[in-house]
């Protein structure tokens, strides 16, 4: 039989470390097979062009036709949107589609920028997170 002292350590200490990462905001993802990043080597920024993306297979490698864009064939774990700057100019990840399938986490990292065009949606199926200095923006057209 578990004893209430023990209960209660146990309880504590979770709620401690709760308070401690909601106060922070501390957000960490471990990379898992299939998630994806935007591949700051290119200079195209558009959703639905698998080449700007990273896909994760144990290392970061360049996803495959069968792989496509994030959210085109099944649901990704995370989606990151990293910094992206050419000559000094930032430039933003463009959602220009729907993807298929929902995004579980979305991450906009410090410096990211996602931007949409046309009247697309994305569905995140569990976090949003933009980062102190990242950015998203919803316009049409």
């Amino acid at each position: 039989m578990i004893s209430g002292r023990f209960v209660r350590l146990i309880f504590f200490s979770f709620s401690f470390l709760s308070s401690v990462f909601s106060f922070t905001g501390f957000y960490a993802y471990a990379q898992v097979t299939g998630d994806y990043r935007s591949d700051i080597s290119v200079l195209a920024t558009d959703w639905s062009d698998r080449n700007n993306w990273q896909i994760f297979k144990g290392s970061w490698q360049s996803p495959n036709a069968t792989d496509g864009y994030p959210g085109q064939f099944r649901s990704p774990g995370t989606v990151t949107i990293r910094e992206h700057i050419f000559i000094f100019f930032p430039l933003a990840v463009v959602a220009d589609i729907t993807p298929p399938f929902a995004i579980n986490n979305l991450v906009v990292n410090d410096g990211g920028e996602l931007n949409t065009t046309g009247d697309p949606s994305l569905t995140i199926a569990q976090t949003l997170t933009v980062s102190n200095g990242g950015s998203m923006s919803f316009g049409g057209g």
